[in-house]
């Protein structure tokens, strides 16, 4: 993530930068502990959508900055979609926000696409679908934030209401600082962009913690904690399946299917099989028999680059 002061940058995407903002004690120099906050929750966000889509497409933190909220207001002011996110038990709110971008991209990563570049069309009309979706990504987001969050306080993000426009009333007072994490969507060779803002006054309370950096700090090793780990990790079960072959069938051939009828598949006795786990091939085998039950004997192992290179010459 770049915090880095760099001026013109800042001026040229988010405006000129309150100077009394960004020497207070909400500096991003001063909080070290406030990036390595928002790069857990990026990794959390990928790691849970994307272990509900198939298409490939990255999530990062590009840029944390300080505005007050009708600064926000002007400079996001074509963002298509905001989420007001409550939780009731510290009476904290906070607004995520994404643009007409963020909403094409991310409806090629769950619907599917060509993959190829087009123009986005910021004046078209969001519709219900396009909240709906935007609504059930942004409550992903919302817990990983939370649980990024969870090193300083515990949260119950509560999505409380959805605006096909941008709006900031959720934050208070217009002239109240904001603290404001961008962030990018990239797939298939288009990007969009999403915003989380949170009030300041939600960090000031934590200001002794969010200033240790805990990367700079030295910590003595656990070895019992590493044991116990390493043990867990060894004894994770996993499905593992093998694939004598796979046949290619159109709806006409399946709908003809009859009882009792046989499906050749184009492989012999002594053909090799994949053993396979969460979408990789792991070895070659041979099919067999022990004790009455098929088995399989691992052959070699599997070279996943040379194995992609047979698959694109379709061998």
């Amino acid at each position: 993530m770049n915090i880095s002061d760099d001026r013109d940058l800042e001026e040229t995407k988010l405006g000129p930068i309150d100077p009394l903002l960004e020497g207070g004690d909400t500096s991003f120099e001063r909080l070290p502990a406030l990036e390595s906050i928002f790069g857990q929750m990026a990794a959390e966000f990928s790691r849970r959508f994307s272990s509900i889509v198939e298409t490939p497409f990255e999530f990062q933190n590009n840029r944390l900055v300080v505005q007050r909220v009708n600064e926000a207001r002007i400079k996001f002011a074509s963002f298509a979609i905001s989420f007001a996110f409550h939780c009731p038990r510290q009476g904290i709110r906070l607004v995520v926000a994404v643009d007409h971008a963020f909403i094409s991209s991310l409806f090629e990563i769950l619907y599917g696409g060509p993959g190829c570049e087009h123009d986005i069309d910021a004046d078209r009309s969001i519709t219900r679908i396009d909240m709906a979706a935007a609504a059930f990504v942004m409550e992903l987001l919302a817990g990983a934030l939370s649980g990024a969050l969870s090193v300083i306080m515990e949260l119950d993000l509560q999505l409380e209401a959805i605006h096909p426009a941008f709006e900031l009333s959720a934050l208070g007072r217009q002239n109240s600082p904001a603290v404001i994490c961008c962030c990018g969507l990239t797939t298939m060779g288009q990007s969009g962009s999403v915003i989380i803002l949170l009030p300041r006054s939600m960090l000031d309370p934590f200001r002794a913690l969010l200033s240790r950096n805990v990367s700079a700090e030295s910590v003595a090793p656990d070895k019992q904690w590493s044991t116990l780990l390493h043990d867990c990790v060894v004894q994770t079960e996993i499905q593992i399946s093998a694939t004598m072959d796979r046949e290619g069938l159109t709806l006409e051939d399946i709908a003809r299917l009859e009882i009792g009828q046989v499906i050749e598949l184009a492989m012999s006795p002594t053909s090799l099989i994949k053993l396979e786990s969460q979408g990789h091939v792991l070895f070659w085998c041979l099919l067999g028999q022990k004790d009455g039950f098929y088995s399989v004997r691992i052959e070699d192992p599997v070279d996943e680059g040379e194995q992609f290179i047979r698959d694109i010459m379709g061998h």
